[in-house]
């Protein structure tokens, strides 16, 4: 489980454990201003020029208020009370006010005072506002590091008093002062040893207190892209909790924090720290091709040298002089670029020798250096030679550095797959040949055959050998900078019916074809039910091959135009004499062009004998769940009612309403109503209804 979906399950449980606490107690006497015995509410205290007087028709709850009435326009008026507090503790204040005349104001205002009685600061609320319903007024804070007692003060403004104006007023009930939980202070996080390397086990400590008692704690942690895992504490000294994390491998990064739970179920969460266990550098040579007489550039990759110091590096690279022939270096578009580094090369026999170094160090990953080499002119399509470090180091031998070798493979021209000196249609055909597994291509032949020089081979491919054929492009995009090629199409399937034994055409229909010059995809079916009988293409001028496995057929098209309209491929399906209800038809791994692949496509439902087919709402699966995908089957056309309703019998949601045809159907439920909100947790029930039927079964949401 991620850290966010942790934290998710245990604030959920911290909700509703303080949604338990919420009814703390309030430190004021009184505070509904129910208890009178004459002047003042009793508990309470003002000054003299505020006079209050006991409501019962203006009140926020209860069967007694408070009316506020003050005759002074020159000093501010107040009701009190006294209570005490204690230091460094989380206090709310709150007080509902009715103020609709518009000569008056009112505030909470908080005094807070030390065990000698001593005045320490205060807090306020805002002011209240001409309104025709009642406004709380609010402050939530720590209480002073010395404060012994608070005075809850209601103070009384004037507004825009004028000369006619002799009096002002507003309405109190409700007041409060509420000690509110306070969650566990997490302070002091710190490992040991701080730089681990791979054999350490590495002990983490953290500081963890609290105003009452710390009840639960674990320290979370993962190892790269992995999961948190949670893990107890080994020990606890004077409020201090030791954790251990086992030895991990050269360059794992780990990273942890601390939860903890307290009495009051408050929880605090620690900032994230992490480490990299004794960070080593990975120095890398890329496959590397070109053509006889070709000069090539091969960069030398490194992993990320950041804080690692590296201010020099040297290394020899050894490789077949028989083929190439190393020629200098370049720096451009390098880590070395602007860096101020001085580098030197040299060639001895059959390997070529750098050194470089500089005043600053270098830092982030990327391409360290690049070598030039040049093709020899009487190499062959197909040879290749090796690209060997027999040495590399930074500085003096720290950062540690793992090297990768490679090597580097004469191809022919880009588009020649076969190798038989041109490009042609049959090029093509190799390229989706090899995507059906069909034909193998050596690792040269694979180099010219990905002319899009992105993504790896692809159908896209194989239409770029098309069109280099017919000549409506005249050169390969791996050769002339790139290219990308947008399309919007979309496949779709719908759902089908044939008889036992005859012959049923599934159609994939390519929608909004605009930009498509290829396409690769899956096709899915009930082996048992259907047989393949050929696979076709509506689209004109496409190469379109197919390969068929248990229940699967995959399928690679290529051509030289976008279509302007809508097209399908369509496949010819057998359906087995003793075939009955059906089966799902789906769609996967889908690509078109070069786009990302759909993992999951369109799907329909085949349905073998109509005649069998009966009225029925199936159960959904998984149950409890957040969302819902609700499967039906109807025996003949008609008007179809599907619907959800709440366990009071009220309607929630209304997935299907109106003509239906025959067979399987599907609807999916995403957990909300027919407002777009989400329901809450419980029980509900989805009911489908046609002219003569009618079926219900439960479902649970689990949030």
């Amino acid at each position: 489980m991620s850290r966010e979906g942790l934290l998710g399950l245990l604030f959920g449980v911290l909700a509703l454990g303080s949604f338990a606490m919420v009814p703390a107690q309030n430190l004021l006497l009184n505070p509904g201003f129910e208890s009178w015995i004459e002047g003042k509410p009793d508990h309470w205290y003002g000054t003299t020029a505020c006079t209050t007087y006991k409501t019962i028709d203006t009140l926020h709850s209860g069967y007694c208020g408070c009316k506020l009435e003050f005759t002074s326009s020159t000093e501010t008026q107040w009701l009190e009370q006294y209570v005490d507090v204690s230091p460094s503790l989380n206090y709310t204040c709150s007080l509902w006010v009715y103020d609709n005349y518009p000569h008056s104001k009112a505030r909470v205002y908080l005094r807070w005072y030390d065990a000698s009685n001593s005045y320490i600061s205060y807090n306020s609320s805002s002011y209240s506002s001409d309104s025709s319903s009642w406004q709380v007024l609010t402050w939530s804070g720590l209480s002073p590091s010395d404060a012994d007692s608070l005075h809850f003060e209601i103070r009384a403004y004037d507004e825009a008093w004028g000369d006619t104006i002799d009096t002002a007023y507003f309405y109190v009930d409700d007041a409060a002062i509420m000690l509110l939980p306070m969650s566990p202070v997490i302070s002091n996080v710190t490992r040991t040893p701080d730089a681990p390397d791979a054999a350490d086990t590495v002990i983490i400590s953290a500081r963890i207190t609290d105003e009452g008692s710390v009840t639960a704690d674990s320290m979370f942690y993962k190892i790269n892209s992995g999961s948190f895992t949670p893990t107890h504490h080994d020990s606890v000294s004077t409020s201090t909790y030791y954790y251990h994390i086992n030895p991990q491998s050269n360059n794992d990064t780990v990273c942890f924090y601390i939860w903890a739970k307290d009495n009051d179920d408050s929880v605090s969460v620690s900032d994230t720290s992490s480490y990299v266990v004794n960070p080593q550098a990975t120095v890398s040579l890329p496959l590397a091709y070109g053509s006889p007489g070709d000069t090539v550039a091969v960069p030398i990759s490194v992993s990320d040298l950041t804080g690692m110091e590296v201010l020099s590096f040297q290394f020899v690279v050894v490789y077949d002089t028989t083929i190439l022939t190393a020629v200098g270096i370049d720096t451009s578009s390098t880590l070395l670029n602007g860096a101020g580094w001085l580098t030197e090369w040299n060639t001895d026999t059959d390997s070529v020798s750098v050194a470089s170094s500089g005043a600053y160090p270098l830092s982030n990953s990327g391409d360290l250096i690049k070598l030039l080499f040049k093709v020899s002119s009487g190499a062959s399509t197909g040879d290749s030679s090796g690209l060997i470090f027999t040495s590399f180091t930074f500085n003096e031998g720290t950062p540690e550095v793992v090297t990768e070798d490679n090597a580097f493979i004469v191809i022919g021209s880009y588009g020649d797959v076969s190798g038989n000196g041109e490009v042609m249609a049959y090029d093509a055909s190799l390229v989706l040949q090899y995507l059906l597994d069909l034909v193998p291509l050596t690792l040269s032949q694979q180099i010219v055959a990905d002319v899009s020089g992105a993504d790896g081979i692809t159908a896209l491919d194989a239409s770029l050998i098309l069109q280099y054929v017919v000549e409506t492009i005249t050169g390969f995009p791996v050769e002339t900078g790139g290219k990308e090629f947008p399309t919007s199409a979309v496949l779709t399937l719908e759902d089908v019916s044939g008889a036992p034994g005859g012959i049923v055409n599934v159609p994939v229909l390519i929608e909004n074809p605009e930009g498509l010059f290829s396409s690769e995809f899956t096709l899915t079916f009930d082996p048992n039910l259907l047989s393949l009988e050929d696979v076709s293409t509506t689209l004109s001028g496409y190469q379109c091959l197919y390969k068929e496995e248990e229940g699967e057929v995959k399928v690679v098209l290529a051509g030289t135009e976008s279509p302007e309209e809508a097209n399908t491929v369509n496949f010819t399906f057998r359906v087995k004499e003793d075939a009955e209800l059906g089966c799902k038809i789906s769609l996967k791994d889908v690509r078109l062009n070069e786009k990302d692949v759909i993992s999951n496509g369109s799907s329909c439902f085949f349905v073998a004998n109509p005649a069998l087919l009966t009225f029925h709402l199936y159960s959904v699966r998984p149950n409890p769940g957040r969302q819902f995908t609700i499967r039906y089957c109807l025996p003949v056309d008609g008007y179809t009612i599907l619907k959800l309703y709440d366990i009071t019998g009220r309607t929630i949601r209304t997935l299907v309403d109106g003509p239906t045809d025959a067979g399987e159907h599907t609807a999916k439920w995403d957990g909300k109503d027919d407002a777009g909100k989400p329901v809450s947790s419980g029980i509900y029930f989805y009911q489908l209804k046609s002219s003569e039927n009618n079926e219900i079964k439960k479902l649970t949401i689990l949030r």
